[in-house]
């Protein structure tokens, strides 16, 4: 495949968004098809791409996780109950109960936040 001396933005169709070159796609920078489906595919196939996918999605949820320590904890519970007896008698028995329980951790000394400052580098050396 032969190579130009020189690469001008005017030979690919971006003249006019020179400016903009950091917001366009790969596939905006090669004309020819066959290398466009080439990186396609090279794409698509590299597991290591894909595991360095992953391994970034993991490590942002895990800061989503600690960083959730950081915000109030609301947890709710409800249950009830009907009892009666076989005879038809009218004595029954219903019960119903339902909690909410509210905690928040004052960070007085800040150490949530140096937990997370520390954790934050683990994350993401995958």
């Amino acid at each position: 495949m032969p190579v130009p001396q020189q690469f001008s933005l005017s030979q690919n169709g971006l003249v006019n968004a020179a400016d903009n070159y950091q917001n366009a796609g790969w596939r905006t920078f090669f004309i020819d098809n066959q290398v466009k489906t080439l990186i396609s595919e090279a794409l698509v196939n590299n597991r290591d791409l894909r595991m360095a996918t992953l391994k970034v999605q993991e490590a942002r949820a895990q800061y989503r996780l600690t960083d959730a320590d950081r915000y109030p904890q609301l947890n709710g519970e409800g249950s009830g109950s009907w009892s009666g007896n076989l005879k038809g008698n009218t004595a029954t028995t219903r019960e119903f109960s339902t909690g909410l329980n509210a905690s928040f951790d004052l960070d007085f000394f800040r150490s949530l936040k140096e937990h997370e400052r520390s954790r934050a580098p683990k994350l993401f050396s995958h």
